[in-house]
Order: C-alpha cells, then sequence, then structure tokens
C-alpha cells in the first residue's frame, strides 16, 4: 500500500486506518515533510517537492496507491491550486506507472469537480482535469468526490481557519452525519471505504458521499466476519 500525503486530515486518516486494518501488512507513505510517526507497518519517504517524483528512481512496489494530496480550495490561489492538484500528479503518475501499470489507483477528490472541464470555476475543471489524467493513467482508478469531511480520532486539519470551521459545526454532525447521510461522512468512513475499494471492486469510479458511507459499512461488515471466521 502506498499513501501520499499522510500529513494531511484525510491521509493522517486513511494512514490511521490502514494501520490497525487486518487487511494490510505493510504501508509506504510518500510526504512532503516528515510525518514523525513510527510503526512497524509504516515505511515512509520524503519527496519535498512532487514535481520531481521520478528522481527517486524507486520501484513502487504496492497493490493500491491512496493519493490524498490537496490543498485548500477556497484560500489558495489559482496557480498555487492547480500545481498541487494537477501538475503534482501527473508528475506522480508518470513516475508511478513506469514501474508498476497495474496498480488500483484511489483518488480524493472534491464534491464541485468537474469532469467536462467546461465549468466557468476554474478551480472545479482542474479538479476534473486530475480525475480524467489519472483515469487515462491507470485503468482501474476510484475517485471519491467528497463534500464535509467531519474529523475523528483526533485527526485535525493543518489550517487554522478550517480547524475553527470543523469546531463550529461538529456540533452539527453529531446530529446529521450519520452513515446514512447524502452530503457528510467522517475521515475514519473515507479511510474504510478507500481500504475496501483497495481490494474489491465497486460498480461506479466516482464515487458520492453516500457511496463512501456505504462502502464503511461494508468494510466494517467484513472485518467482523474475518474476525468471526478466525474465532470459528
Amino acid at each position: 500500500m502506498i499513501i501520499f500525503g499522510a500529513t494531511g486530515m484525510i491521509g493522517r486518516a486513511v494512514l490511521l486506518e490502514c494501520i490497525e486494518s487486518p487487511l494490510i501488512d505493510h504501508i509506504h507513505i510518500i510526504n512532503r515533510k516528515p510525518i514523525r510517526f513510527r510503526h512497524p507497518k509504516v515505511e515512509e519517504t520524503l519527496m519535498p517537492n512532487f514535481l520531481f517524483a521520478h528522481a527517486l528512481n524507486k520501484h513502487w512496489d504496492a497493490d493500491a496507491v491512496f493519493y490524498c494530496v490537496g490543498t485548500n480550495m477556497e484560500t489558495t490561489n489559482f496557480y498555487r491550486y492547480r500545481t498541487v492538484t494537477y501538475d503534482y500528479i501527473i508528475e506522480v503518475c508518470e513516475a508511478l506507472i513506469s514501474h508498476n501499470p497495474r496498480m488500483r489507483f484511489v483518488l480524493i477528490s472534491n464534491i464541485s469537480s468537474d469532469s467536462s472541464e467546461v465549468e466557468l470555476d476554474l478551480k472545479s475543471r482542474v479538479n476534473g482535469m486530475a480525475e480524467n489524467a489519472v483515469m487515462i493513467f491507470y485503468e482501474d482508478t476510484y475517485i471519491l468526490r467528497l463534500g464535509y469531511v467531519q474529523p475523528m480520532k483526533g485527526v485535525e486539519t493543518q489550517s487554522k481557519l478550517d480547524y475553527w470551521f470543523y469546531r463550529l459545526i461538529g456540533w452539527f454532525y453529531k446530529f446529521k452525519g450519520r452513515p446514512e447521510s447524502k452530503f457528510m461522512t467522517n475521515s475514519v468512513a473515507v479511510a474504510k471505504s478507500m481500504i475496501y475499494l483497495a481490494g474489491n471492486e465497486f460498480y461506479k469510479r466516482r464515487l458520492t458521499t453516500e457511496n463512501v458511507n456505504e462502502l464503511a459499512i461494508k468494510y466494517g461488515n467484513m472485518i467482523n466476519d474475518l474476525a468471526f471466521e478466525k474465532e470459528g
């Protein structure tokens, strides 16, 4: 398993769930800055600039890639947003596919993404460009178009503005952020759905928040069945 961007809110949640998962033996995290986290399952590689991913010249041996790299859509200027959202992922895909073209690629995207690439909002178009590019590189791709994601298990956003935003509406999530919600999910559910997708098929390639919550439940049932079989 490879995780790009394990220092962000989603990436950190994915890392923690991968560590807990009995389905995953090894996790290779690729970060722009050190995560300062040690675990027997985890190997870390620092890549200060993803635009030079090919320079590592590593053999990327993994069954799946979880790509969680991103930046704030509201506060980042367009040029920086395009670099992080699109340019980074093109370089990463080019570096990965030369070594392992058969990996499954699971991408964190945005609910406002425009895969038609014709919307007036430039950042939505950039998100769509990134999605389309990954699906060209990797046929076996799943894209999670997330809306509101409530941080769980102590995971926090690095943005001070987002931190207070989550704090302010966290109380509302307690009442509305249930697994059946169509518009809300949490970081644990996102991580569990990604692990499920790493080893199982789904009928659509671009998933909504509702799909994420559905797969998180399926993952929980699968783990429970596995534990029952071991006990038996």
